[in-house]
């Protein structure tokens, strides 16, 4: 895809960013004399001190700096590849090389090219196609960059948390419970006893919900007005900054 001469994205990749096998979009300008970045030399430097590691260093050494480097290249040419085609032909150089875009490009890209998690990748793809059309100097871009930040800081178990609580279709608040698997279920009067559902099931075990349920509200992203020892959370529901997040890292397709 980058190495399409005709692909607008492949144009933004080719004369904005230079992009590194670690997924770092590194600037020209900040190049030495001999056309070797700080962080060029801080990688050549671990490369070699992995090579001197017995035993383990040199397998770590060939996959780091091999399949992995591939690997996480691919992630970031899919999700920009994904980009175009969701725009088509109004794709353009222009829309996507706008200052603001490549600012935010740069400010997620590390975290995108190792999101192992498909999800996740996907939430950065969604969040670069919302912010796409933003026109330059727009207040958006600032929104786009907060949206950008929580969602580094959200693993896989709390994004699958915000995504099922925004898929109800009831009114608040709702029940986040274990039974009879973790679910967020449409209704805030469960019954523990007999339980219904799943309703919007959440693909993790238990302790892993909990956990995240919890880090969450710490994160002022959803609220819960109460918790049960049988494994469940009442009157959950999103905060206003949870509906600003989940605005941003969901496309409307």
């Amino acid at each position: 895809m980058a190495n399409n001469p005709f692909n607008p994205i492949g144009l933004t990749l080719r004369y904005v960013f230079n992009i590194n096998e670690y997924g770092d979009v590194i600037s020209a300008m900040n190049e030495s004399t001999t056309g070797l970045t700080l962080k060029d030399y801080a990688i050549n430097t671990f490369q070699a001190v992995l090579k001197c590691v017995p035993i383990v260093g040199a397998s770590l050494e060939h996959f780091i700096f091999g399949p992995l480097m591939e690997i996480r290249m691919r992630r970031i040419e899919m999700t920009l590849s994904e980009l175009a085609e969701h725009f088509g032909s109004d794709a353009n150089p222009q829309m996507l090389s706008k200052e603001e875009f490549v600012n935010l490009l740069e400010s997620i890209t590390p975290a995108l090219s190792r999101a192992t998690n498909e999800d996740k990748r996907q939430r950065f793809r969604d969040l670069l196609i919302n912010s796409a059309e933003l026109p330059p100097g727009s207040e958006g871009w600032e929104e786009a960059h907060l949206a950008g930040d929580m969602l580094q800081a959200i693993e896989p178990p709390g994004l699958s948390i915000l995504a099922a609580i925004a898929r109800c279709q009831k009114i608040y608040p709702l029940t986040l419970t274990s039974r009879p698997s973790p679910q967020v279920y449409e209704d805030d009067d469960f019954d523990y006893e007999n339980p219904k559902g799943p309703h919007h099931p959440i693909q993790y075990e238990w302790i892993v919900v909990e956990e995240w349920a919890k880090r969450l509200r710490e994160m002022r992203l959803i609220s819960f007005q109460s918790s049960d020892v049988r494994g469940g959370f009442g009157g959950v529901q999103l905060s206003d900054l949870g509906r600003f997040l989940v605005k941003w890292i969901l496309s409307d397709d």
